[in-house]
């Protein structure tokens, strides 16, 4: 009985050793696989910047071989570009993700980040602020391409064509370049530091510079498409928000009780408070020119003309861009068809737009409190998909 009852122990020991043999030896390769892609990446990205930065030296670019830019004018605002570059990307994650946080906790601490946060945030400072750091960013990106580019059929360190077509004719290491040193390495070392990322001039100086940028209304046409989904998503409240009067109001007459009418009555009061706590809300989302309570008149008008500056601007750059596609007289291969090109930026653009919006939405969700995310099957979902713990503040 004694030899019996011993048995299972150890063969349950034996097992959970296998175990742990075999997690540890999955864990050692998970190491050696996650060593090698890292090993990879830093190799793949010193050999770019080294390409480029061959390329610039032996005038093999754009700016350098066309434009007779001089190299190292070239080469540093390159790298001025990138360094500006990563301060705004991961300057625009802070500003969203620093929002619900009181500014008192660290405006003596981190007066610099103090500075930039009570600036981009006051009423609708925010949005404003975007719209500006985006063009600034757009800008930076169109003014480094332009400078690294290389020209037609460029060799550099005597490597095989094909190795120049992929890393310079497609424009590869200056992609690797842009994305890792002014995209990624700042997101991802922002969303652990926030504060301290934007704590410096750098980061003031551009804060005012992108709301300078806003005000002067080059862009205000992404407020004219704001104010159309923001007008629709209103109509389509109110007419949820009726359906539902129209249902209780049933419900009222068809109870006769009295205590079950004070229950409808009060089921019907709070849809309706709901239903203005969410108009109010979607209405502040409008630019505060438009709200006609006690804004001026000229300031109103002031603000459409720049919409309407910003419409004309965009139609005449959509018009320019078409009749070059048309003409020949882009970068697009001429075996693409017309149709095909216009269809494909399109998507481009739209699919761009998305990934900028939901990187901004990330940042902004990740200190939500639980019960605002619970409310929203879709954004839990999301949320628990992409940071694996809910998504929002526990705290």
């Amino acid at each position: 009985m004694a030899t019996d009852t011993a048995t299972p122990p150890s063969t349950s020991t034996s097992a959970d050793e296998e175990q742990r043999g075999s997690g540890s030896c999955s864990s050692f390769w998970g190491k050696v696989l996650s060593g090698t892609k890292m090993t990879c990446s830093i190799v793949l990205i010193l050999f770019s910047v080294v390409v480029v930065s061959v390329a610039i030296f032996t005038k093999q670019t754009v700016a350098t071989a066309e434009y007779g830019v001089h190299p190292i004018v070239a080469l540093c605002v390159f790298w001025f570009s990138m360094a500006w570059l990563a301060i705004l990307e991961g300057g625009l994650n802070a500003m969203v993700g620093l929002q619900p946080i009181p500014k008192d906790l660290y405006k003596t601490s981190h007066h610099k980040a103090y500075l930039c946060t009570r600036a981009a945030h006051r009423g609708n400072q925010i949005e404003r602020f975007i719209v500006g750091r985006q063009y600034l960013d757009l800008t930076i990106v169109f003014t480094t391409s332009f400078m690294v580019s290389a020209i037609d059929n460029a060799q550099v360190l005597g490597l095989p064509q094909i190795v120049n077509d992929i890393f310079l004719g497609g424009d590869l290491a200056v992609i690797l370049c842009t994305i890792v040193f002014g995209q990624l390495v700042s997101v991802i070392n922002c969303s652990h530091s926030m504060l301290d990322y934007i704590n410096n001039w750098c980061m003031v100086a551009s804060t005012y510079l992108a709301l300078f940028v806003e005000a002067t209304g080059i862009l205000h046409a992404v407020y004219f498409v704001q104010i159309i989904f923001t007008k629709i998503a209103n109509r389509n409240k109110h007419k949820k928000h009726k359906s539902k009067s129209n249902v209780l109001k049933r419900k009222q007459s068809d109870v006769m009780d009295g205590n079950s009418t004070s229950d409808a009555n009060s089921d019907s009061h709070s849809e309706t408070s709901r239903s203005r706590n969410n108009e109010s809300s979607s209405s502040s989302s409008i630019p505060e020119e438009l709200e006609p309570a006690d804004m001026p008149l000229w300031k109103r008008i002031f603000f459409w003309v720049r919409v309407l500056f910003s419409l004309g601007i965009s139609v005449l750059a959509v018009v320019v861009f078409v009749t070059a596609l048309i003409g020949g007289n882009t970068t697009v291969r001429s075996e693409i068809p017309i149709p095909v090109s216009i269809v494909s930026l399109i998507i481009l653009l739209l699919l761009g737009g998305f990934m900028e919006a939901l990187q901004i939405a990330l940042f902004a969700v990740k200190h939500l409190d639980q019960a605002k995310i619970e409310a929203n099957p879709t954004a839990r979902r999301n949320c628990h998909f992409i940071f694996k713990s809910g998504g929002y503040n526990e705290e």
